[in-house]
């Protein structure tokens, strides 16, 4: 098996941007600015959902960058020395473990204006291939990946006030999550005296996919924490009741006291590689 990095995935199907979109919900968002020029850059990055196959990212990457306009420059003496616009640059780059792609990283997107440009707004869709060609199968390793936005202004003036050489840096970070699944609780009995004992159990699993294992359902780790909630009837929150460990074979187990009719779920909470997950909710009724 081979790893994929951000940049072989985006190769290998096509980098696709766009001009002026709005940005997506976003897994993270990082910006910066100098108000002084004025001068900024925004990105929000999506987190990858980590599975077997072709997919594309929708909306992957917004990048929005704002630079000054035009100087109309002069000479010492005042007299007009013409006008000159701002040459910029911006350049995004994933670093990190793994796919993320190493300590140098890989640029997701570059671009440059020197036109006079007050900036713009760009999206960038992802397209990944984890797929078998010949005898290799491809896959992203899960990790958490940081995101850096660098903008480069630049402008030279005879005139002081007009010139500009500034880095201006925005950072954040994106995660490559495998999926997981957390089966609806199963109930010794469903249907109770008050202030009975109920047993409730069940399982859950995660798609690995690594070195030695190519994207198949694996039972999550022996003592993986999971969450049970509940919701009594004629409440509309969910509460937390306890934590609950996985076992063997990814399979728990614990007991309740049912007071009144109550639904139960279980919750697990994402991770820097795993997907969170809700289960289904199972109802233990309190007869009257």
């Amino acid at each position: 098996m081979r790893l994929r990095t951000m940049l072989t995935s985006a190769i290998i199907a096509g980098l696709v941007t766009a001009g002026a979109v709005a940005g997506p919900a976003s897994a993270g968002t990082g910006s910066a600015s100098d108000p002084a020029l004025p001068a900024s850059v925004t990105v929000k990055v999506k987190n990858i959902n980590n599975k077997k196959g072709k997919s594309t990212v929708k909306k992957f990457l917004t990048v929005d960058v704002v630079v000054p306009g035009t100087f109309t420059d002069t000479f010492s003496d005042g007299s007009p020395a013409g006008t000159k616009d701002v040459w910029w640059s911006v350049e995004v780059r994933s670093t990190g473990k793994g796919s993320c792609g190493g300590s140098y990283g890989d640029v997701l997107m570059r671009k440059s204006e020197v036109d006079g440009r007050t900036g713009g707004s760009w999206t960038i869709d992802l397209p990944i291939e984890n797929t078998r060609k010949g005898f290799t199968n491809y896959y992203l390793k899960s990790g958490t990946c940081k995101l850096t936005a660098k903008l480069d202004v630049y402008r030279s003036t005879i005139n002081p006030a007009g010139s500009i050489d500034k880095e201006i840096t925005a950072t954040t970070s994106f995660k490559i999550l495998n999926a997981t699944n957390v089966a609806k609780p199963a109930a010794s009995r469903t249907t109770v005296k008050k202030n009975a004992k109920v047993a409730l159990s069940g399982k859950a699993t995660y798609l690995r996919a690594d070195q030695k294992v190519y994207y198949k359902t694996k039972a999550m780790k022996k003592g993986t924490k999971l969450v049970l909630q509940q919701k009594v009837k004629g409440s509309s929150k969910w509460k937390n009741v306890k934590k609950v460990k996985v076992g063997t074979s990814g399979r728990w187990k614990t007991t309740v006291k049912v007071k009144k009719t109550t639904s139960y779920r279980v919750v697990f909470k994402e991770t820097s590689t795993l997907r969170g997950d809700v289960s289904s909710v199972r109802t233990v009724k309190v007869k009257r």
